[in-house]
């Protein structure tokens, strides 16, 4: 007797955590298991564009300690110099082209790392793009 009522415990309790949406019936509640699906592919680089959205997640995780919240320079860290980071919502036109933002980011320049090394072609793109969004200089 224990061992049918622990059977239909265990059977209802199983198909009370999966539940019909996820394919489990009454009579063969562990048929997910045995399905076979297609894995999910992950996306390569090329298909991945870059984005705004992106940009802010890697500025947060890799520049704003050093440029600022808000890219105004006031980040945690201060230059062996004793200098703080330069900001980056008020460049002036020539720094905030494309072309220009990618060489610095990919290259590095004085105390700023070479981030080339560590992010791909698309994360940088996308750094560029939030920060032009960031910068609030006339362009005039």
């Amino acid at each position: 007797m224990r061992k049918l009522l622990f059977s239909v415990v265990v059977l209802a309790g199983t198909w009370a955590f999966l539940g019909p949406k996820a394919g489990a019936s009454v009579l063969n509640p562990f048929r997910h298991f045995f399905d076979h699906h297609e894995p999910v592919k992950p996306k390569t680089p090329e298909e991945i564009k870059p984005s705004w959205a992106l940009g802010q997640k890697l500025y947060v995780r890799a520049c704003e300690s050093c440029h600022g919240p808000k890219g105004n320079g006031e980040g945690f860290w201060v230059l062996p110099t004793g200098e703080k980071a330069p900001a980056l919502n008020h460049l002036n036109p020539r720094e905030t082209t494309p072309e220009f933002l990618t060489q610095m980011i990919a290259q590095g320049k004085g105390m700023m790392p070479q981030w080339s090394l560590v992010l791909n072609r698309v994360q940088i793109e996308s750094l560029v793009q939030y920060l032009r969004s960031i910068n609030t200089q006339d362009t005039n």
